[in-house]
């Protein structure tokens, strides 16, 4: 017992030097640098004395004020924007991505076609798609203008997306961006994982859901507000178990909730077994959750339609959900992600194959992958409107084995980050 003691009580006596003498260091240079601003002031004085006589004893204000006039506009540039995002000239694009710092990668977060255009939401902003090249970026803020969304909401025609900078929602309606805090969840906080597993928008031609720290609203655009259908469920006593609201499944004008049951499901094994998510009622989430066929799953990304709701698992599986049945759907083989079109059509991305539409029971292929490989780890985003069809994959971050050990762990992308607009029978690569 003797020896972690000694080792604890080392580490605090070193960390107690080590932070006296940072404190020195920083007070050296500031008693430094208030010296080399008295010798300016000085020197401002006894050049222009003889010259201007004791009008000169003014100018030894000079370098304080400029440094006052540098700190306050280093400030006011640090300061989060609160206002519409700054239009930025496409052709400046490739150089913003090459300022990122080295250790971050121009990523995308999402896509969504909405009035004839294609919006990408990136770690720059959002990028504006127009004929296959792009158009302009709406950068929200000046340094770390990460997005995620955009999504498009059908049922009141918009398009929202999240300033992850601020926590703020982002809503467009085609000429303006607005801005809007999120909803307070039930519990009456954000906890910092909340704040790491974002929000769950999702829309159909009945309305615009959001789910976000165990609670589901739906927004009104009469009163321009988030109205709330369910939160704080109860959590049971057992451990083993959890009741965790990831989101929201519409068919029609019913919103079920996905709850997940499985405890950290993140660390499971590969054959382990593990509670399924369900699909429950908002008004009664404690109740029997609907009717499942099949075997556990866990929810990875969900669509409406107008008849069912769609979920991809996390092991590329595909499940429909209705009101009264959840059971697997047969597909033409493993789903990336799921999506819908603006008629309400399930769209499908299946991995090394491409993108299907699912309709009156049958399967059409739309486009081949544009990544037949499917090499490596990545996320799928897939959007579709009006004939037009866009696909891009953002390579996640994994261990690198070979530059990492113990707690010193470095991360590399596998998978490249890329995005694709099929046009006339071919894709064509956008770039950045």
């Amino acid at each position: 017992m003797g020896i972690p003691v000694l080792n604890f009580l080392g580490i605090e006596t070193i960390s107690f030097y080590i932070g006296q003498g940072l404190i020195r260091i920083l007070l050296g240079a500031l008693l430094l640098s208030i010296a080399i601003l008295v010798f300016l002031s000085w020197a401002l004085v006894r050049y222009f004395k003889p010259k201007i006589g004791r009008t000169a004893y003014y100018l030894a204000a000079i370098p304080f004020t400029l440094i006052a006039l540098a700190l306050f506009a280093e400030f006011e540039r640090g300061k989060p924007n609160e206002g519409p995002p700054k239009v930025v000239a496409a052709n400046r694009l490739p150089g913003l991505i090459k300022r990122l710092p080295r250790n971050v990668d121009f990523s995308i977060a999402g896509l969504s076609f909405f009035d004839g255009g294609l919006y990408v939401g990136t770690n720059l902003g959002i990028v504006e798609v127009s004929g296959g090249a792009t158009t302009r970026l709406y950068q929200f803020q000046s340094d770390d203008s990460v997005v995620s969304g955009p999504w498009l909401d059908k049922a009141d025609h918009l398009l929202w997306a999240m300033d992850e900078h601020t926590g703020e929602l982002l809503r467009f309606d085609g000429i303006k961006w607005t801005r809007m805090q999120k909803p307070v969840p039930a519990k009456g906080y954000y906890t910092r994982g909340d704040v790491l597993e974002g929000v769950g928008p999702i829309g159909n031609a009945e309305g615009f859901w959001l789910a976000s720290g165990g609670t589901a609203w739906k927004w009104d655009a009469g009163a321009l507000k988030w109205l709330q259908i369910a939160g704080n469920l109860p959590q049971p006593d057992d451990y083993h178990r959890v009741n965790d609201l990831l989101g929201v499944l519409p068919i029609g004008q019913t919103a079920l909730l996905i709850v997940r049951h499985q405890p950290l499901s993140f660390i499971l094994s590969a054959g382990e077994d593990f509670l399924s998510d369900e699909l429950v009622s908002p008004v009664e989430p404690t109740a029997t959750p609907v009717a499942r066929d099949g075997k556990a799953f866990l929810a990875d990304s969900w669509a409406a339609t107008e008849e069912a709701g769609y979920i991809c698992t996390k092991e590329g599986n595909l499940i429909r959900v209705t009101k009264e049945h959840v059971a697997p759907l047969e597909a033409p083989g493993p789903c990336e992600t799921v999506s819908s079109d603006d008629n309400s059509n399930l769209l499908v991305s299946i991995k090394s194959k491409g993108i299907f539409r699912y309709t009156d029971g049958k399967w059409m292929l739309l486009a081949r992958s544009p990544y037949p490989g499917a090499a490596g780890e990545y996320w799928t985003h897939v959007s579709a409107s009006s004939g037009q069809l866009a696909v891009a994959i953002d390579g996640k971050p994994v261990i690198d084995s070979q530059h990492s050990s113990g707690s010193d762990m470095h991360f590399t992308r596998n998978a490249p980050t890329s995005l694709w607009v099929y046009r006339d029978g071919n894709y064509a690569a956008v770039s950045f």
